[in-house]
């Protein structure tokens, strides 16, 4: 998310968003980390 590219997409979308862009993180049940 640091990178040019990243940033001008992120300022060019955020007039057309019908609301602000959320984060969600999400932990994995199966496999376990291990099985990644």
């Amino acid at each position: 998310k640091e990178t040019a590219h990243y940033l001008t997409w992120r300022d060019t979308v955020t007039p057309m968003m019908a609301e602000p862009r959320t984060a969600r993180r999400y932990a994995n049940r199966f496999p376990d980390d291990a099985g990644w």
